[in-house]
């Protein structure tokens, strides 16, 4: 059942949503949660999660048609040829929707553009994990420069002027700084989880599910048939008897389709990595401050 048709039959406790689809476009939707619970495959714990309302650490969870996100402010499913973005004015999120429109864009005018090809050529939901990773770690990395751009005059001033009100300012700031390193801490741990767990960065190339799906379902193999001619460099030929060459022709693709997949776990691990250095970067620079 389509989101659409959901839309239609769900009028009670509506919510607003961003939805950004695969080719960038997006549109703001009201949906209850039920039908959003029945359209991306989520659980209301999973709602709970990512509820701006709740107060929950930074979590990244892998379903079985989705991905539940939940960094800081960007709190989202991701499907594998969607995003569902909770809808808020808050500057993360908005950062986040520009930003994941204009690669996407990009890569619909030019798949081998300025953004290169690793990000082209990418399953949707490593493209739209990566600008959430990006916009959270700019945002954390900002709010220390902040602190620390506020903090060394303040210090230079108590030198020369140890006032009440010069130390209660010495002390909101501390504040600040612990309280964004402890968030910080948080969305290092998560990734780090993940990181460490080979069977969750498998699971969350679900794009791979669905073609597997396709491909190992008959109704769906004979309809997918029936629908298009046969070519000879069609990866599947359905032959009592298969000659050499078709056999070769078939072990090859499979082999093929195999390393795309180990392609695609790396590439999240690799992702993962890379965010997981910026994240530890900057709390090294949070804690020298």
């Amino acid at each position: 059942m389509g989101l659409f048709e959901l839309l239609e039959k769900g009028q009670l406790g509506l919510q607003s949503w961003i939805r950004i689809d695969a080719s960038g476009k997006s549109q703001l939707i009201e949906i209850d949660k039920l039908s959003l619970i029945c359209h991306c495959g989520v659980s209301t714990r999973d709602l709970r999660i990512i509820d701006t309302l709740l107060v929950h650490p930074p979590t990244i969870l892998r379903r079985e048609n989705a991905i539940v996100v939940n960094l800081e402010k960007i709190r989202c499913i991701i499907t594998a040829d969607e995003v569902l973005l909770v809808n808020s004015l808050d500057g993360n999120v908005l950062q986040f929707v520009l930003e994941l429109q204009k690669r996407l864009g990009a890569d619909e005018l030019n798949p081998r553009g300025s953004f290169g090809n690793t990000f082209s050529f990418a399953p949707f939901e490593f493209r739209a994990l990566a600008v959430a990773f990006e916009v959270v770690s700019n945002s954390l990395n900002l709010e220390g420069s902040e602190i620390k751009a506020e903090a060394y005059p303040l210090l230079d001033e108590l030198t020369l002027n140890a006032s009440v009100f010069n130390l209660e300012r010495l002390r909101g700031l501390k504040s600040k700084l612990v309280a964004l390193t402890r968030r910080t801490y948080k969305i290092k741990d998560e990734i780090e989880r993940i990181k460490d767990d080979d069977e969750h960065i498998a699971e969350m190339y679900s794009e791979k599910k669905r073609r597997e799906a396709l491909d190992h379902d008959p109704s769906s193999l004979m309809k997918k048939l029936d629908e298009e001619p046969f070519e000879a460099s069609d990866p599947i030929v359905i032959s009592c008897v298969s000659p050499p060459s078709e056999s070769k022709t078939l072990t090859k693709n499979l082999m093929s389709s195999e390393s795309n997949c180990k392609s695609h776990v790396e590439e999240w691990e690799l992702l993962l990595q890379a965010y997981f250095l910026v994240i530890d970067t900057i709390l090294t620079k949070l804690i020298t401050v």
